[in-house]
């Protein structure tokens, strides 16, 4: 168990790094990981599906990222609307002004995203 939990942690150091905080201009992994890899997946579906396919498939997946991030972004916020408020309204320790500061956060969110 404690192997398998290090197994993770070092994955998940080893992407945070090299995907997400690494520059690929400066770093070579960072390069391979966030650059090379995708280019040649790219066109090896380019190759296997025909450029025509391969964009109708990069379309489809476009759109279903977007229904994803809408599905997971719109689930959470309805949670905390439904389930969440009504607890501030029924506190005494927490203030009213929290659930209007949090209207406003999901319209900046979704303005934000929207203009994206």
């Amino acid at each position: 168990l404690y192997a398998l939990l290090a197994l993770y942690l070092l994955a998940f150091c080893f992407f945070t790094y090299f995907c997400i905080l690494a520059d690929p201009g400066e770093n070579k992994i960072a390069y391979y990981v966030s650059i090379t890899v995708p280019d040649k997946i790219s066109a090896f579906v380019r190759k296997l599906l025909g450029t025509k396919n391969a964009d109708i498939l990069g379309a489809a997946l476009d759109y279903s990222l977007l229904i994803i991030y809408l599905v997971l972004v719109l689930g959470s916020w309805s949670i905390i609307f439904f389930f969440a408020y009504p607890w501030v309204d029924r506190s005494t320790t927490v203030s009213n002004y929290h659930k209007y500061l949090g209207y406003f956060v999901f319209v900046a969110c979704m303005a934000s995203w929207r203009y994206a």
